[in-house]
């Protein structure tokens, strides 16, 4: 059998057609032989694991007789297995077969094409060029859906232009909020809502009710003896110290019990010296009286001293009985409790006066909390406090609060609170720390009002820095913005002084997108609160609304009306009734029957009629803003600056207003204006009237000055909000730039791929 690796050789001649054919079709060329290595019946890929190549080896001529066999082995060569006919394998430029860059190459290319096709999704969303193609395919279904074409939804961040569709914003994913169509029918601070809005928004408004609501207040505090419980035991005179019973802290004793024995020679001349008196007072005959006066005297001021020296009443009267001096002196407890501290031992000699025992009452004892001063101020004397310890665990115990120190620590900036507890098992022990809790109701801080509040869910309120404003639904779909005056929050209820009553509708779900709404009519919200006051819709206070109220009173029914409704004095452009005025003045001009706050503006309305009723007209349609002067008014207001020195004059000038009467400083015939100097700023008055209002109330007219000269023309300088009026478009928005992170990657390079030549 012939050896594995001994390959035979076959030579097979061709025709000399054939082997043109192989060079190329030159028609010349003599025959050629091709050798063919056989393996045997092991296929190709068995053979040493390569695969099978046809090798060109140099021309050989062959005998013609051979034809016939040659064309023989050619037929089986050409029977032979696919695999053994197969060219050379096809390689990349790296040696990596076509077919394995294919397995990574087309999955490669499906993920980018599906990358590319998000990427380009989410550009068309945020340019709205989705919304316009489903656009004109809702305009078919118009005719079916013709009452939701009467509302149309905007972002309340203002990413994309309003749609008649209810959804989400594609760019911030924000809820849409319905807008009604024509806006608001009531004043600014007032919008309306139709039914089907309502409901789509989810508007929900909760009852305000009076509640007494309370507060938890909880402080750490320690336990400590009763100051009133404690006594000490201390020597009356001289002596050393024989005996003491009571030899170790802690140890209960009961009033009277004998603690200890003091020996004092003085005290035993004192016994001694009692007893000859007493002998001698009993011996004496003597009918004279005042012989016998004079005994009884001595006798006393005998007994008195053994008294000062410290012996009791039963131990005299134990010396009378016995007539015989005690060398030592018993010491007694002088109360029932508890040995705190011992302050001498045995054999001490000590002075009259020092102490030997520290006794203590531990039937009751006291918790000290520290507390803030807001959170005491509001503490009763008497009122229960509940206190647990570690010691106890869970197990709560009460006291009641017996005093409040009337100064605040300077250390702790607290105020101490006492609470005295019962301690007859002796379970609390002094020096442990207490957690306490106490509740404090919460009620209006006006006089004489009960300590019932109005209370409206937490829900309700929208807040910002110190403002805090809630929407009242005072008609069925029109909700009105208030400003309140609000408490502590108590298990999701606050606490409203001012603002809401008792009975009055609160919005308490979709609190936010109600306030959007308003913000995007351009009324005033939770970012401009104080846009009415802009508008002619001041918000006064209690007080001022008080001092108008009082101020109308003298004014026939008929005049009041007409004062309410005419609001302001055009010649001050103050309120009617307010600024300390008194009752309004009632003029008939040009058949007009109007009111001024003041006798000075009586010259001024009727010599410019025309000026201050355009003014008032202005005023009443909401059209009202810092107008021009004219040449008369600055010549006035100039005559009245040229008194101040250069300085002052250019700090008037700058300031423009007086911001108690908000009118020009130098007008009106109120003269140079008057120079203060207020928490460190210089700043100027109109009259000597507006000087008790600024210094009394410093933050208000700082801040209505600096509103002032932040826009004086009181221009809207507030960002359009919606695009429904004309051809308005919505601000482009200016997205954050993201920096990604420089990271130093290895520069990755594809394999370039050699494709065969055909």
């Amino acid at each position: 059998m012939a050896d594995k690796n001994d390959t035979p050789e076959t030579r097979i001649p061709l025709p000399a057609d054939a082997g043109a054919g192989a060079r190329n079709g030159s028609a010349t060329d003599p025959a050629t032989t091709v050798i063919v290595v056989a393996t045997g019946n092991s296929s190709v890929g068995e053979t040493n694991g390569m695969a099978s190549r046809s090798i060109d080896l140099p021309v050989i001529d062959a005998p013609s007789e051979t034809e016939s066999d040659s064309v023989q082995v050619v037929d089986s060569i050409a029977s032979a297995p696919a695999e053994e006919q197969q060219g050379p394998t096809v390689r990349s430029k790296f040696g990596m077969p076509l077919e394995i860059l294919k397995l990574f190459l087309v999955p490669a290319m499906i993920i980018g094409a599906f990358a590319i096709g998000i990427a380009l999704l989410g550009l068309a969303q945020r340019n709205n060029w989705i919304q316009s193609a489903s656009a004109g395919s809702d305009s078919n279904a118009a005719g079916a859906t013709s009452q939701e074409a009467d509302v149309s939804y905007i972002c309340p961040m203002m990413c994309v232009p309003p749609t008649n569709k209810p959804g989400r914003c594609p760019v911030c994913a924000m809820e849409l909020v319905p807008a009604a169509k024509g806006g608001s029918s009531g004043p600014s601070s007032t919008i309306e809502i139709d039914p089907r809005s309502r409901r789509v928004a989810g508007i929900k408004t909760t009852v305000a009710t009076l509640q007494t609501l309370a507060r938890e207040v909880s402080s750490v505090g320690e336990i400590k003896y009763d100051e009133t419980q404690q006594k000490t035991l201390a020597a009356y005179i001289d002596g050393r110290i024989e005996q003491l019973k009571a030899d170790y802290t802690g140890i209960e004793v009961k009033q009277g019990e004998s603690l200890g024995m003091l020996y004092s020679p003085n005290l035993y001349s004192a016994q001694v010296e009692y007893l000859k008196t007493l002998e001698y007072n009993e011996r004496s005959n003597s009918s004279n009286t005042r012989v016998q006066n004079s005994n009884r005297r001595l006798l006393k001021s005998s007994r008195q001293r053994l008294v000062e020296l410290g012996m009791t009443e039963p131990q005299i009267n134990n010396l009378d009985a016995e007539r015989t001096a005690q060398r030592t002196l018993d010491l007694y407890a002088p109360i029932s409790g508890t040995v705190i501290e011992k302050m001498a031992t045995p054999g001490q000699y000590i002075k009259a006066g020092a102490p030997i025992y520290r006794l203590a009452d531990l039937s009751k004892v006291w918790l000290v909390l520290e507390l803030f001063p807001e959170d005491a101020k509001a503490i009763q004397l008497g009122q229960i406090v509940t206190a647990t310890t570690q010691s106890l665990g869970s197990e709560p115990f009460e006291g009641r609060v017996e005093f409040i120190e009337p100064t605040v620590d300077p250390k702790m900036r607290t105020v101490g609170v006492r609470v005295v507890i019962d301690n007859e098992k002796g379970f609390l022990k002094p020096g442990e720390f207490a957690q306490a809790t106490l509740t404090i109701p919460i009620a209006s801080d006006q006089d004489g009002m009960t300590k019932e509040t109005v209370v409206i869910p937490r829900n309700s309120l929208l807040s910002i820095g110190k403002t805090s404003l809630a929407y009242v639904e005072t008609k069925p779909g029109v909700f009105q913005l208030r400003k309140l005056k609000t408490g502590p929050s108590v298990d999701g209820m606050v606490a409203v002084f001012e603002g809401i009553e008792s009975g009055e509708n609160v919005v308490s779900k979709s609190t936010f997108l109600l306030d959007a709404q308003m913000q995007l009519q351009g009324n005033p919200s939770l970012i401009d609160p104080d846009k009415a006051v802009e508008d002619g819709e001041a918000q006064l206070t209690e007080a001022e609304k008080e001092e108008i109220r009082k101020a109308m009173e003298n004014l026939s029914d008929a005049d009041r009306a007409l004062a309410e409704a005419q609001v302001i004095c055009p010649v001050t452009e103050v309120r009617l009734g307010s600024m300390g005025m008194g009752t309004p003045i009632k003029l008939e001009i040009e058949g007009r029957t109007v009111f001024i706050c003041c006798e000075g503006c009586r010259d001024s309305w009727v010599n410019e009629p025309d000026k201050y009723f355009k003014i008032l007209d202005d005023y009443l349609s909401g059209k009202s803003k810092q107008r021009e002067l004219t040449d008369a008014e600055k010549s006035e207001i100039r005559e009245a600056l040229e008194p101040l020195s250069e300085e002052d004059r250019a700090l008037a000038e700058a300031q423009v207003i007086c911001p108690v009467t908000e009118v020009r400083l130098g007008s009106m015939g109120m003269g140079t204006p008057i120079k203060l100097e207020i928490e460190g700023r210089t700043v100027f008055i109109c009259c000597e009237g507006c000087r008790d209002s600024w210094v009394n109330e410093p933050d208000k007219y700082f801040k209505i000055l600096d509103d002032y000269l932040s826009d004086p023309n009181g221009s809207d300088n507030s960002m359009p909000m919606s695009p429904a009026n004309g051809d308005d478009e919505l601000p482009q928005m200016q997205l954050p730039q993201m920096q990604l992170p420089k990271m130093d990657l290895p520069q990755m390079q594809l394999p370039q791929m050699e494709l065969p030549k055909q």
